[in-house]
């Protein structure tokens, strides 16, 4: 008996040992488990934390960069450039009639390079202004267009770094030739409207007829912004129609080309038949110094010139 009692004894501590044991090992357990726990913590803190810092530093470097790209567009702008088709891209003015999105690029035909800088000629008509706003006897140095010019339109087209790359020259204003008008003094501007003479230089004519100083050239044919076209009153304009083309251009040696283009009228700063008259191109291209009409028309287009330094 004292045997069993003893061997019962043996038995019971031998299991609160392996118990103890046991409890022992899994404390451990749980708090291996707890450190973990914490390192991952402190790790996913981490590795966040560097995110943000890569986030802010990506945002950063955006920023930057968005930055240098408005900065590049504006030197680039302010300098001028040539675009795709081969025209100057130089100075804003409102064109597609839609004044909430602000005004457009303005394109250039580069027609020369001299002594006075580029010449560029304005691709489209942009605005719908009298050469005078009165009918009287004026000359290009007194008329009004040349003040709206270079005051109205030189400070709204361009911006003061713009500026800057625009040249005043002397021009020469010859005298009406074919009705002995006199084209008044020389003047010197930033912002002018091309002569008889210098389209007669810079533009291929179709026709020229010596008996009246008129001629026919399609690649005078201009389009005119939808801006000018819709001002009270704007710019007249006129589609060249196959009837008009078979009745008329196509004996004046137009080619088809000029077919569905759509010219408006435009002034030169030349002298017409009279000194309140001024001469024009018109729809179809015409000009000379038999082309004219009185300077407070009102649906003659602006086709601007100027002289800038590259």
């Amino acid at each position: 008996m004292k045997k069993k009692i003893i061997a019962i004894m043996l038995t019971l501590t031998i299991c609160a040992g392996l118990s103890a044991c046991g409890s022992s090992s899994g404390g451990n357990s749980a708090n291996d488990r707890d450190e973990s726990m914490s390192e991952d913590s402190q790790n996913t803190s981490d590795e966040s934390e560097d995110q943000t810092e890569s986030d802010n530093q990506l945002a950063d470097a955006q920023e930057e960069s968005d930055e240098e790209g408005v900065a590049t567009e504006e030197a680039k702008r302010a300098d001028g450039f040539i675009n795709d088709e081969g025209y100057y891209v130089f100075g804003m003015y409102e064109q597609d009639n839609d004044e909430s999105n602000g005004p457009e690029p303005i394109e250039w035909v580069i027609l020369d390079e001299n002594e006075n800088g580029t010449l560029l000629l304005s691709r489209y008509l942009l605005d719908c202004v009298q050469y005078n706003n009165e009918r009287a006897d004026v000359t290009w140095e007194t008329c009004s267009l040349r003040s709206w010019m270079n005051n109205d339109f030189y400070n709204t087209a361009f911006s003061d770094e713009e500026k800057l790359s625009i040249n005043a020259v002397n021009l020469v204003n010859e005298d009406n030739p074919c009705w002995d008008i006199e084209g008044g003094n020389d003047t010197s501007d930033r912002i002018f409207a091309l002569s008889v003479s210098e389209i007669v230089k810079y533009f291929s004519f179709n026709n020229w007829r010596d008996d009246n100083w008129v001629g026919h050239s399609e690649a005078l044919i201009t389009p005119a912004t939808e801006y000018a076209q819709n001002l009270r009153p704007g710019v007249y304009i006129y589609t060249m129609s196959q009837e008009g083309y078979d009745k008329q251009y196509s004996h004046l040696n137009y080619s088809e080309n000029c077919m569905n283009i759509t010219g408006g009228e435009w002034w030169l700063r030349s002298p017409g038949n009279y000194s309140s008259y001024a001469c024009v191109v018109t729809v179809t291209g015409d000009a000379g110094w038999g082309c004219r009409t009185s300077v407070s028309d009102r649906n003659y287009g602006v086709r601007p010139a100027l002289y800038i330094t590259k």
